[in-house]
């Protein structure tokens, strides 16, 4: 007997997500309609579908335009950091390390599944490199080979189009507290190309 049409239904939206498949979506779809948490879901769902925006100036999800971020006065406006996602808004802000202002991409070059350059958020990037306002712009996206070409992407045409704002990438190296043996060969190659000199500490 086939599932009823509105179980059918949320089984093709679920299918829809990145990554679920129709076993996948089944087991949690049928773990929805049984347990007491699905109409709390459900109710959260339809809420952040409906009050969640993307910041018009960034990019990033909010539940205002502009977000809090890019209104702040106290963020500084003159620096911007470039990066893939929101997820790495969230990440780099819940480390407290970063006073400037984002972009965000929403997603990386990635040719052989098709993602090409029109198909980030670069619109607003370029306006506000336009604008005259940014004096850094900090290249955010992964170390991966996807971020790696969206980064040097974006250096060479701001490069030319805005030879006066400084590029940087974010550094890369081994991660704090970790221990060799653990760390992909990736992260060590990045680490000894990036060696610098010790320097003694003064008396």
């Amino acid at each position: 007997m086939a599932y009823p049409p509105p179980f059918e239904a949320l089984l093709e939206a679920l299918e829809s997500l990145p990554g679920i498949g129709r076993v996948s979506a089944e087991r949690l779809a049928l773990h929805l309609v049984r347990q007491p948490s699905g109409p709390r879901l459900a109710e959260a769902l339809g809420r952040a579908l409906s009050q969640t925006l993307l910041c018009a100036t960034c990019g990033n999800l909010s539940a205002q335009s502009p977000c809090t971020i890019c209104s702040d006065p106290g963020r500084d406006a003159s620096l911007l950091l470039v990066v893939e996602g929101p997820r790495d808004v969230e990440a780099i802000e819940r480390a407290k390390c970063f006073a400037g202002r984002y972009q965000i991409l929403h997603g990386a070059l990635q040719p052989a599944e098709g993602t090409e350059a029109r198909d980030l958020a670069l619109g607003r990037l370029w306006e506000r490199l336009g604008s005259g306002q940014v004096r850094e712009v900090v290249l955010g996206t992964d170390p991966d080979s996807e971020g790696e070409a969206t980064a040097y992407f974006l250096a060479d045409r701001i490069a030319r189009e805005h030879p006066r704002v400084r590029v940087t990438r974010l550094a890369k190296g081994l991660p704090a507290g970790s221990a060799l043996a653990y760390l992909h060969r990736g992260v060590i190659q990045d680490a000894l190309e990036g060696r610098m000199e010790l320097r003694r500490r003064s008396d």
